[in-house]
């Protein structure tokens, strides 16, 4: 069986430190990083903005 790690982005980064994740799933994609994902609290409890990730994840 083989395993892949996913990378995980968080609500309460910076968009700079989330495309930082992003960057690194792409350039450690042939040594098994397998996707990247988002999770951790939503910032003051409301909907948080996905379009401020959606170019990171579109180009990994």
């Amino acid at each position: 069986m083989r395993a892949g790690l996913i990378l995980m982005m968080d609500r309460t980064f910076t968009p700079h430190q989330n495309e930082v994740i992003v960057e690194k799933a792409i350039r450690w994609a042939p040594r098994g990083v397998v996707g990247i994902d988002i999770a951790g609290p939503r910032p003051g409890g409301e909907r948080y903005d996905y379009a401020q990730v959606q170019p990171m994840v579109e180009e990994a």
